[in-house]
C-alpha cells in the first residue's frame, strides 16, 4: 500500500505533468482530424471491424449491446459500401 506523505509537489513536476496533458491533447486532436479527413464509408467500415473484433471483449456486467443494426441499416441507406 502507498504511504500517503505531507510533502509538496515541486514546481518542475507540476510544469511536467502540464506539459504532458498538453501532448495529449494535441496528439488526440490530430488523430480526431485525421479520423475526420477519411470518407465517411472508411469510417463506418473501420467501426464495424472494430466492433467485430472487440464484441467478445465487452464488460460481462454489461447488457448487451446488438451494434449490428446500426451497420445494416448504413447499407441500407447507401451510406456504408462493403
Amino acid at each position: 500500500m502507498m504511504e500517503m506523505t505531507s510533502d509538496r509537489v515541486s514546481e518542475k513536476d507540476r510544469e511536467y505533468f502540464r506539459q504532458l496533458g498538453r501532448w495529449k491533447a494535441e496528439t488526440k486532436a490530430e488523430q480526431r482530424r485525421s479520423h475526420l479527413a477519411r470518407p465517411l464509408n472508411e469510417r463506418l467500415l473501420a467501426s464495424e471491424r472494430l466492433y467485430q473484433w472487440s464484441k467478445g471483449y465487452a464488460n460481462p456486467n454489461s447488457e448487451p449491446k446488438d451494434m449490428g443494426a446500426i451497420f445494416e441499416r448504413a447499407r441500407k441507406l447507401g451510406i456504408l459500401e462493403s
